[in-house]
């Protein structure tokens, strides 16, 4: 019976001659890559649809960076930005930025575009910047990229290996 008890672990007996990697076959590997690579497919057009959605319904009110709040730990610190403004009732409203980063995207006093959308099943609220507004679509089409692109080294891998087997008279 063949079985991979280490990773990367080549299993050559007499019954069996197969390459394992993370206790799995290839084969089972390139059907994990391609399921992976598609529920990241899926849901990057969710929150590109979602994020249209969002968009093209919301208000967009100037808001002012009011704080940075700042968080450190062991690797560093992460920094987001809390922002004041006016929504469409004259309310004050306070948004902190669901994106945090490594150094503050914005220092205090910045004016920064806020859209605003009150029906949305997700977000309320989200600062006019590329990386809050598309980072859930750009996270999640990276991943499926990279397992498409790993899926087929591994399937041209496997061909070759078939490919160059001796036959046998």
């Amino acid at each position: 019976m063949c079985s991979a008890k280490h990773t990367a672990e080549v299993v050559q007996t007499k019954e069996c001659k197969k390459k394992y990697v993370l206790g799995l076959s290839l084969e089972q590997l390139k059907v994990l890559l391609l399921l992976s690579a598609l529920v990241c497919f899926g849901c990057a057009v969710y929150f590109l649809l979602s994020t249209l959605t969002f968009l093209s319904s919301a208000e967009s009110f100037q808001g002012t960076v009011v704080e940075i709040i700042g968080e450190t730990d062991m690797s560093g610190g992460t920094y987001q930005s809390k922002v004041a403004y006016m929504d469409h009732t004259g309310n004050e409203r306070i948004y902190v930025s669901m994106i945090a980063s490594s150094s503050p995207r914005h220092v205090v006093g910045d004016r920064v575009t806020v859209f605003y959308n009150r029906n949305h099943h997700m977000w309320r609220e989200k600062i006019n910047d590329p990386v809050e507004i598309w980072a859930a679509v750009i996270v999640f089409l990276t991943m499926g990229i990279i397992e498409i692109v790993l899926f087929s080294v591994i399937v041209v891998y496997s061909r070759r290996k078939t490919s160059n087997k001796p036959t046998q008279p």
